[in-house]
């Protein structure tokens, strides 16, 4: 971009976080300064904890943690699957997206030298933020080109959001002179006003829409550095945490070569003799899945391969803390589940249905109350036609929790544990008349 041909309006704002209160501690207020440079072109947001470029020159976006040294960049049309990491594509793409209501209040009233007008931005989220916009069209710029240029700003500050809410927003709004943002977190009010200062025309500094020397290309985010709009830093793996990394895809090996044959040898290899091991498949202490021993990871893994599990890994955005003298470390890493229903397997939709008949049989005839009998049959029957009406293919997200052992200088799994992520109802529930 050549800065002599582009027009800039440089504007200043100041950002009020006000005292509130977060997990019972009082956080004193702050205040902060924000710089904006519009041209018709580009758009650069300036703070102390992030830099945000929209060059529709070179057809890019660019991510800047000044801290850090760090960057991040997408080309133009935005897609925000460019650069997240693996898992975090897949949390993007099974979130929803919160639609947000946007209504003119027919308010009106001046704020410094700019006649503004209301907007009411309710967000359908689960803060239930709620903004008190007033913006102006009497601007100096462009506010055509400041639209197309803040639609992909806010596409990529605010995932969460539907194209409706960024179309609503863009055909209602003007320019934002003063904003107060209320959001209750945990109960707890948080509220933030941001107010425009200064808009004047002026040259963009020739340091500002380049990336800074000695700054670093992150190739990958995680969907919580887009959530937080705050790059993490760059790992870098010890000697020790690589040793550990290929444990990891020497373990998921198992599931791609599955070779029975060699399972004793595996499972010495890579256990210890009281090894615990915790999968999904058990509630209760001594179950199936929830037992101590080596000879229960033969066990275990030789139901894997009869029932074809597979599991995937995400190794590469591994988490790894090794302590007491490098002995021990322990390991969280998200992993994927795949099973395909056959009817070899007796897992096909038929089966199932047939299974569910079983069951339904069975609820009539405990001594139960004709109400939780007939809500058992219904939630026995719908889950199953639920779940196959999704395909025969099942896709189960599982949160890994290895505990290793260093042994004879090899590490070794002493703890394993699998979980299936939990939110909205428990899968399993006990009654009051099960307690002692």
């Amino acid at each position: 971009m050549t800065r002599k041909d582009e027009k800039f309006h440089h504007i200043t704002f100041e950002t009020h976080i006000h005292e509130h209160e977060r997990f019972n501690e009082k956080i004193p207020e702050i205040k902060e300064q924000e710089e904006f440079w519009i041209s018709d072109k580009c758009l650069i947001q300036i703070s102390n904890k992030r830099w945000l470029i929209v060059n529709l020159v070179e057809k890019k976006l660019l991510f800047i943690n000044p801290k850090l040294k760090l960057y991040t960049s997408f080309s133009l049309p935005l897609d925000l699957l460019q650069r997240l990491n693996k898992v975090a594509r897949l949390q993007y793409k099974n979130s929803s997206r919160n639609k947000g209501e946007i209504t003119k209040t027919n308010q009106s009233k001046k704020i410094s030298n700019w006649e503004c007008e209301e907007l009411l931005i309710v967000a359908a989220d689960r803060n239930r933020t709620t903004v008190n916009q007033w913006a102006t069209n009497d601007v100096p710029f462009n506010l055509k080109n400041y639209y197309q240029l803040m639609t992909i700003a806010r596409r990529f500050q605010c995932p969460i959001f539907d194209d409706s809410f960024h179309d609503q927003l863009d055909k209602k709004a003007g320019f934002p002179i003063y904003e107060e943002i209320v959001q209750m977190i945990r109960g707890k009010e948080l509220r933030i006003t941001k107010k425009v200062t200064n808009i004047i025309e002026e040259s963009l500094p020739n340091d500002i829409i380049d990336i800074p020397k000695g700054y670093t290309l992150k190739e990958q985010i995680s969907y919580q550095e887009l959530l937080t709009q705050e790059l993490a830093p760059l790992r870098e793996y010890s000697s020790e945490e690589k040793e550990i990394i290929q444990f990891l895809h020497d373990h998921q090996d198992w599931y791609l070569n599955r070779d029975l044959d060699r399972l004793d040898e595996w499972v010495t290899q890579n256990f210890t003799e009281d090894t615990y091991i915790i999968g999904t498949n058990s509630v209760f202490p001594g179950e199936f899945e929830w037992r101590k021993g080596i000879q229960v990871a033969r066990e275990i893994y030789t139901n894997d391969y009869y029932n074809k599990w597979n599991l995937r890994l995400y190794i590469e955005e591994v988490d790894i803390k090794i302590d007491f003298d490098g002995q021990f470390a322990w390991v969280v890493v998200f992993g994927m589940v795949t099973r395909k229903a056959t009817d070899a397997e007796s897992r096909s939709s038929e089966a199932s249905r047939n299974r569910s008949l079983v069951r339904i049989k069975n609820y009539t005839e405990n001594e139960w109350d004709t109400k939780r009998a007939l809500y058992e049959i219904i939630h026995d029957a719908s889950m199953i036609l639920v779940q196959y009406e999704r395909g025969d293919t099942f896709l189960w997200p599982v949160r890994c929790t290895f505990n290793l052992k260093k042994v004879n200088g090899k590490w070794k799994i002493n703890q394993l544990h699998y979980s299936w992520s939990g939110y909205g109802f428990p899968a399993v529930r006990l009654f009051d008349s099960d307690q002692e």
